[in-house]
């Protein structure tokens, strides 16, 4: 029987070998024709007419133009295949929606598609020293190439194992990077679930700072004793940091994230990451939602409840703040420090006011202003009718 492969001979599984065509479109710059023989001759000619009667500097301007001619020829052959190098290497890194994975590099170089006569395909390889038809835009100057190439991705799976190495941890979550490129996080619950409590006084460990410099031997080592240290890290019940000392934590896939062209991993330390609920925000109570009989005779029963509640309350020495059975409590009122609060009825009762007597009527008519000398006092007396005239 064979022997189990190794972890370091074991493939990773969430990269991938992507096959992709595509259609690019090739500026005019790239599509220069090499120059001709019959325009080199007459530029000989010309210089042979307008240069001077020396015979080293014709031997010079002759030189200048063959070197050109050939400088055109080169940049000929090599201008589709360097577009193509600068296409393909601005999708690098980068998600690709259509291929659902980050392109990491191309495996084979392009293969260019051509049709035969009778109709086919033909692939070829696409070096600098081939040459291909280049079919051009009707109307246009730009041209199309169509090639296939060979590309590798990641992407990986839910429920997939990981292996990542923390950065970063606060009480909120555990930051690590995967394959010293791709970010994962780790959220508090399932850190807590896995046996893991957060100490805000133990410090950073020495190798989670390293992690993605590269070392330089040529370094001086520079004392840090007085440096200010990070605190803070997730440890387990024997006061071990998360990591070990090794600073590598195996984690279970749970969600991916795509922001920014680029995946996000959400992981656990969970086998089965799925047990567990995601935690509920203060801000969001869970309310139970319970379905009662509809019609009128419903309302008419929900009516007479809730009558019938709210005398009970009244008699009972229960808070203002709880409200009938099946009822969520009522929050309390928050008042700023500029509107003026509300007083309290219990610490000042208001007084009813006096009854209205002759003698405060008198001391109400004392009170008001006097009326001016100026004015004509209004008429309290009420006119005689007077008789209809024959």
């Amino acid at each position: 029987m064979g022997q189990p492969k190794s972890a370091a001979s074991r493939k990773p599984i969430d990269f991938h070998h992507l096959t992709a065509r595509l259609k690019l479109p090739l500026a005019p710059a790239f599509l220069t024709a090499p120059k001709s023989k019959t325009s080199l001759q007459l530029k000989e000619e010309d210089a042979d007419h307008l240069g001077s009667a020396t015979g080293d500097s014709d031997e010079d301007e002759k030189k200048a133009v063959v070197e050109s001619d050939k400088l055109a020829k080169e940049y000929g052959n090599n201008g589709v295949l360097e577009a193509l190098n600068q296409s393909i290497a601005s999708l690098l890194m980068n998600y690709i929606p259509s291929l659902g994975s980050v392109l990491v590099s191309y495996i084979q170089p392009p293969m260019f598609i051509a049709t035969d006569e009778q109709g086919g395909e033909v692939r070829r390889p696409l070096t600098k020293t081939s040459r291909v038809p280049i079919l051009t835009i009707p109307g246009n100057a730009w041209g199309v190439v169509d090639v296939e190439v060979k590309l590798m991705g990641w992407r990986p799976t839910i429920g997939q194992k990981l292996v990542g190495r923390p950065t970063f941890s606060s009480p909120s979550h555990l930051s690590l990077v995967i394959y010293r490129t791709f970010n994962a996080s780790i959220n508090e619950n399932h850190l807590k679930a896995a046996g893991f409590h957060y100490d805000i006084n133990f410090e950073v460990p020495a190798n989670w700072k390293s992690i993605g410099d590269p070392s330089n031997s040529q370094s001086v080592p520079i004392d840090l004793s007085h440096e200010h240290k990070d605190r803070g890290c997730w440890l387990d019940a024997n006061g071990v940091v998360v990591g070990g000392a090794e600073a590598t934590v195996s984690f279970t896939v749970m969600s991916l994230t795509i922001a920014n062209n680029m995946i996000s991993v959400i992981g656990s330390l969970l086998d089965d990451p799925f047990s567990i609920e995601a935690p509920i925000r203060p801000s969001q109570p869970r309310v139970g939602m319970t379905r009662g009989p509809s019609g009128p005779a419903a309302a008419a029963a929900s009516s007479a409840s809730s009558s019938s509640d709210s005398s009970d309350s009244s008699d009972d020495e229960r808070p203002k703040g709880l409200s009938s059975r099946n009822q969520l409590k009522v929050p309390p009122s928050i008042h700023s420090s500029a509107t003026p609060r509300p007083l309290l009825s219990h610490a000042h009762p208001a007084q009813p006011p006096p009854p209205l007597t002759a003698t405060n009527l008198k001391a109400l008519d004392s009170l008001q202003p006097a009326i001016p000398p100026t004015l004509d006092p209004p008429s309290t007396s009420v006119a005689p009718p007077q008789k209809p005239r024959n």
